[in-house]
Order: structure tokens, then sequence, then C-alpha cells
């Protein structure tokens, strides 16, 4: 009989410290969706796509979606390339947005806006 009680008692120990273990084990952290969006790059850069923002250097406030969107990027600034190769071979032009594929595609200058292929 006493070791019966014994052996349900170390069960309970056992059973109560595991729980307790789980129980202060860290989480992860928590996101609206998963997995969790990108960005928070240098210099408020957000780069999401194959190769985007691929050659950026000293470029800020940057925004790139899409394949290859903002490609040869170096230091322009405030930029928005939204598809595949908007604003690709921009590289020092700032303050231009480029929607929809290949959207200013060869900009080079600076505040232009484009919105279809």
């Amino acid at each position: 009989m006493k070791t019966k009680i014994s052996n349900s008692i170390c069960s309970l120990f056992l059973v109560l410290l595991l729980l307790a273990l789980f129980a202060l084990a860290p989480t992860r952290n928590a996101f609206g969706v998963v997995p969790a969006p990108d960005g928070g790059y240098p210099g408020n850069n957000t780069a999401e796509g194959t190769n985007a923002l691929f050659s950026l250097t000293i470029g800020i406030n940057n925004t790139a979606l899409g394949a290859s969107a903002l490609l040869h990027d170096t230091s322009g600034g405030y930029n928005v390339g939204v598809g595949s190769q908007a604003l690709a071979l921009n590289t020092a032009g700032s303050f231009n947005m480029g929607v929809e594929t290949q959207a200013l595609y060869n900009n080079t200058a600076n505040a232009n806006l484009a919105i279809g292929f």
C-alpha cells in the first residue's frame, strides 16, 4: 500500500513539474500573419520579392514589392516600386513611384509616377 501511495505522489510531482516547466518556457513572438512581414531593413527600406532592392547601398525609405523591383537602386530614396521589374534600372532617382510590371523600368530621374506597364 505504501509503495502505491509513494508512486502516486511521485507521478503527481512529475506531472506538476512538467506543467511548471511548460508554463515557464519562453513564448514565440506573435504576429498577425505567418510568416511575419518583412521590412525594418536599414534606412527604413522594405523589400519583398526575389532581388527586390538587390543593389541598395545608401538609399533610404524605399519600398520594393515584386521580383526585381528597384533592382539597381543604390542611392535613391523615397521610391516605391510595386510589380515585377518596377523601377528596375533606377539607380539614384528619388521620389518616384512605379506601379505595375516594368513601370518606370528605365527611369533615372526624380519625381515621376507611372501606373501601368
